[in-house]
């Protein structure tokens, strides 16, 4: 179980820390620290990106959340945060060009305009 502590704290930036928050992981949930790990190690994995990682550790610690599920919840939540910050740029408007050129007749047809007086004609029975 040290060595896999050390393992699962090498992947953070700051190695100190992460020992400290993984042994407190496992005063709380010693039972069950193997599966702990996984599950951080696993998180760890699929994220692939640092910051991210180093945040939710940080954040861990800060509120003094000791748990595999609750580093899970923090990387997403992070992730979440950053995806919607991400999303509110804006973009430049992209031009469409059509597929077919042959037919750019159709592109510039447009439908015929009526009163709207002339439908109630019809309608009254009037036409």
């Amino acid at each position: 179980i040290d060595a896999y502590i050390r393992t699962v704290a090498g992947y953070f930036t700051n190695v100190d820390e992460a020992n400290a928050f993984l042994e407190e992981v496992r005063k709380k949930r010693q039972r069950y620290i193997r599966d702990q790990l996984q599950m951080i190690l696993r998180e760890i994995k699929r994220i692939d990106q640092q910051d991210i990682i180093d945040t939710a550790l940080r954040e861990c610690m800060r509120k003094k959340l000791f748990c595999a599920t609750d580093f899970i919840d923090m990387v997403q939540y992070i992730e979440r945060q950053r995806l919607t910050h991400n999303t509110t740029q804006i973009e430049k408007p992209v031009s469409i060009h059509p597929l077919n050129i042959d037919h750019q007749s159709l592109f510039e047809t447009t439908s015929q305009k009526r009163d709207v007086n002339e439908y109630l004609a019809v309608l009254e029975g009037q036409h």
